[in-house]
């Protein structure tokens, strides 16, 4: 039983990875949430105010905004405590770096991003994403062949920055 429960920890504790500029988006909205929470507790205490609970639709409104504020705040707090920054290298492709790559005469640029800062619309993708997991550790001139549901695509690697 110990063993079970030690696993779950070490699950739970599990990194994520951030991009600096990531990490510093999750701080800030953090920090706006803190300074944004007492406007809602003094809205539900006004809401509180007005009598009966039961049918008061402006308190329960309160309380589901500031639950939501809460709820928010403790899931990036716990971002905030287990990410880990990855800066990326002009060698290999990882966390952070953006990738130029080449397919059919057609040039495309990559920001390989964290877990959570994925936008595939602004071309920013994780690793977990098979173009992310087909160009990951590759180097300059690196061959990578992708499955998507269209078929294979071949992507050749024309830059790192």
């Amino acid at each position: 039983m110990y063993n079970r429960y030690m696993k779950k920890v070490v699950r739970i504790l599990k990194p994520i990875r951030f991009t600096k500029e990531g990490y510093n988006h999750v701080k800030n909205k953090h920090k706006a949430l803190k300074e944004i929470r007492p406007a809602a507790i003094a809205l539900l205490s006004r809401a509180r105010a007005m009598g009966d609970l039961s049918e008061n639709g402006f308190y329960k409104a309160a309380k589901g905004k500031l639950r939501s504020i809460d709820n928010d705040i403790a899931r990036l707090e716990y971002y905030l405590k287990v990410g880990v920054i990855h800066e990326g290298n002009s060698e290999q492709i990882g966390v952070g770096s953006k990738v130029t790559v080449e397919s059919n005469g057609e040039v495309m640029v990559f920001h390989i991003v964290g877990d959570y800062e994925a936008d595939p619309m602004q071309k920013k993708i994780t690793l977990n994403s098979p173009i992310g997991r087909a160009l990951a550790e590759k180097r300059l001139s690196d061959k990578v062949c992708v499955h998507t549901p269209s078929g294979q695509v071949v992507y050749k690697v024309i830059g790192i920055k």
